[in-house]
């Protein structure tokens, strides 16, 4: 059902940004910066758009193989809404300041942002 496959991608998203804001910190860190020079340099912006062509075909590759039915139209703004929430988070919160509940809070709203109808299912409104 689509309410359960809503928890079950809030539940990955979660784990995922809590990893991403406090054991892979650095790493997030360093690609945040790399972005930032990339409005200075073209070649890395270049090189940039390729990774994030990538990391959206990943992504929807690894929803198809977890039979995920997720649009690939929603990809981009999973993508953006999860980036924004890690961008936040690292910039705003000390890493032993982070809990999963927060990380948690945002999935939901990553998912609900991303996938409306899926919570308006899960809400019992009409959905399309």
């Amino acid at each position: 059902s689509l309410p359960a496959m809503a928890e079950e991608v809030a539940g990955m998203l979660a784990g995922s940004l809590f990893a991403a804001v406090t054991t892979h910190r650095d790493r997030y860190l360093a690609l945040f910066e790399l972005l930032f020079e990339a409005r200075r340099r073209p070649a890395l912006a270049a090189a940039l758009a390729g990774l994030q062509q990538d990391a959206t075909r990943f992504t929807a590759g690894l929803h198809a193989r977890l039979g995920l039915p997720i649009p690939a139209s929603a990809v981009p703004i999973l993508i953006a809404l999860y980036e924004g929430a890690l961008f936040t988070l690292l910039l705003t919160t000390p890493p032993e300041h982070v809990s999963e509940e927060a990380a948690q809070a945002l999935a939901h709203a990553i998912v609900h942002g991303a996938l409306p109808d899926w919570t308006r299912a899960a809400s019992n409104e009409p959905v399309g």
